[in-house]
């Protein structure tokens, strides 16, 4: 549904990726596609260290981030 890169404001080199889908369906359907494989594959020939990946779910009670 939506797709973000964020910085890390204290090491310019720690990028995030931070998308949302619609279901956790679609995104497994996402994971396993050729395509995503094929995009990873491309990625990891130029980062600096293996990306890591965390599932998040959005907040139930109001939330202040800073």
């Amino acid at each position: 549904m939506s797709m973000d890169t964020v910085v890390d404001s204290q090491d310019p080199t720690c990028y995030a990726v931070i998308t949302e889908w619609e279901s956790k369906k679609h995104l497994t359907t996402w994971l396993a596609s050729n395509l995503c494989k094929d995009v990873s594959e491309k990625l990891n020939t130029v980062l600096t260290r293996p990306p890591t990946y965390r599932e998040y779910r959005e907040a139930q009670d109001d939330v202040f981030l800073l």
